[in-house]
């Protein structure tokens, strides 16, 4: 028997920066990620953008013109009403941002055989009339909070794939289609194409889902998928490019003065880094930062320390102030890190209380713990405004002093479905 709740569980907690249950470890899940700080807050993926799937054992399974009754499907168990409540409860964090999902009224309205396992699909609509759902086999929740398929966007369908071993290449398809008429086909790299059927639930879900896994033929090199695109009337309105992942996902192992271990792409220059900060949280984490040229252009530059690493533009697009909060657990220590245009002589900190504090960049990066006296409702970083060498303000940034599970606590607070978070 599939445990919903705890596939679910550990999908939040991989998603999450405060886990399922209780913090993970904070470098070892950005590590992981891969991703920066600004984006770890979501879990669950706006349309048009690739997610996270685990592969499927099973061949390539697709539904044919199936259509699901939601009203009539079966209620689903109370783990899975738990699951979708915690999912709620996660999101809602800042206040406000969750789907507004309605456990209750999830219901199980399909299945499918993925190996030796049954991977269900549960869908629950929210107050706002759109849906979350999920596989309990292999594939990351989704939510969106409204109706999709119309408005401003006009968006058909949420287009997805992942690899499970990046470096054999994409093994599965999924995603959401908004449009009864839509044909959603997957495009290699060779000229092939497929068509991938999808199952359709009714009012109040009106949406399709499916679920499909790559050839093992077809997953890498110049066979691989290359596009998904959605058709109407004859006409392609939607395009996703997909990634080659055998290539991009790689990663490359080092070791630090100390001999911890750290991770770069392949297109960092491992031996002419730099080292830009080194010092223990109180906590006892090491925190630490490299800096490194990219191999692919001057323009760009490489990083890589204990919370994150990556490749970027040497030039800092958007904002001059650019920085996050992080933590490395309930009981551990917040610490701010990110970036800042190089006219940014220093920052300077301006907590609720009225407490300021001024830090200096260093090379345009800032990495610097937060002390404890400041953890605290009302006492929380609220600002932080950027001055160029004369004094002259040229950047600002406003942080949300009451986002819940940011900074450690003593005694979390439970807020319902089980879930306790520090306030």
């Amino acid at each position: 028997m599939v445990d919903v709740e705890a596939v679910l569980l550990d999908e939040l907690g991989r998603l999450s920066p405060f886990g399922g249950h209780e913090h993970a470890d904070w470098a070892d899940v950005t590590r992981r990620a891969n991703v920066t700080l600004a984006g770890r807050r979501k879990l669950y993926l706006s349309l048009a953008a690739a997610f996270l799937l685990t592969a499927l054992a099973a061949p390539a399974l697709a539904f044919r013109a199936q259509i699901i009754d939601f009203l009539t499907a079966a209620p689903a168990p109370k783990s899975v009403v738990v699951s979708f409540g915690q999912l709620e409860v996660y999101e809602s964090v800042p206040r406000g941002a969750g789907p507004g999902v309605i456990p209750k009224r999830a219901r199980r309205v399909t299945s499918i055989r993925v190996g030796n396992a049954t991977s269900a699909l549960y869908v629950a609509p929210t107050k706002h009339g759109g849906f979350c759902s999920f596989w309990t086999q292999g594939v990351a929740t989704f939510c969106s909070r409204v109706r999709q398929g119309t408005g401003a966007h006009g968006l058909i369908a949420n287009l997805g794939w992942g690899a499970m071993t990046p470096s054999l290449g994409v093994d599965t398809i999924a995603g959401q289609v908004f449009a009864r008429d839509a044909t959603i086909k997957l495009a290699y790299a060779d000229g092939a194409t497929t068509v991938i059927p999808y199952v359709w639930v009714t009012a109040p879900i009106n949406a399709g889902f499916f679920l499909y896994e790559v050839p093992v033929g077809r997953r890498a090199g110049k066979n691989r998928p290359v596009a998904l695109t959605v058709v109407r009337s004859g006409r392609t309105v939607q395009r996703q490019a997909i990634e080659d992942v055998s290539k991009t996902n790689r990663v490359v192992d080092h070791r630090d003065r100390w001999g911890l271990s750290l991770q770069t792409t392949p297109e960092a220059i491992w031996s002419k880094r730099r080292e830009l900060f080194s010092f223990l949280l109180k906590d006892g984490t090491l925190a630490e930062l490299f800096v490194m040229p990219s191999r692919n252009s001057p323009s760009r530059q490489c990083t890589t320390g204990t919370f994150e690493y990556g490749c970027e533009p040497r030039t800092l697009a958007g904002s001059p102030v650019q920085l996050s909060v992080g933590g490395t657990g309930r009981q551990g220590r917040a610490f701010l890190s990110g970036r800042v245009a190089r006219r940014v002589a220093r920052v300077e900190l301006r907590y609720e209380d009225g407490v300021r504090e001024t830090v200096t960049p260093k090379d345009g990066f800032i990495l610097r713990e937060i002390g404890s006296r400041h953890y605290q409702l009302g006492h929380r970083l609220a600002r932080a405004v950027g001055l160029d060498a004369a004094g002259r303000v040229v950047g600002k940034q406003t942080f949300d002093a009451t986002q819940r599970d940011l900074y450690p606590c003593a005694k979390p607070r439970p807020y319902g479905y089980g879930v306790t978070m520090c306030p």
